[in-house]
């Protein structure tokens, strides 16, 4: 099984975790639409967000939008 990892981090260019993943952007999590568009154009099949109640709604948000 392969991953191919995607990071939002808003617009933090050296969070650790862009540095680990496949692929970065400079999203905020707060602006799913962006989110959304970006995930269809990629393909992405799964959403993983960081542990805070803030990013859990915004990651539930961005899953209904994708379906």
């Amino acid at each position: 099984m392969g991953l191919y990892t995607i990071v939002a981090a808003g617009l933090e260019p050296d969070s650790p975790a862009k540095w680990h993943a496949d692929k970065s952007c400079t999203i905020s999590t707060d602006d799913t639409g962006r989110l959304a568009e970006m995930a269809k154009e990629e393909g992405v099949s799964g959403v993983l967000n960081a542990f805070d109640n803030f990013n859990t709604w915004q990651a539930q948000a961005l899953c209904e939008q994708l379906g």
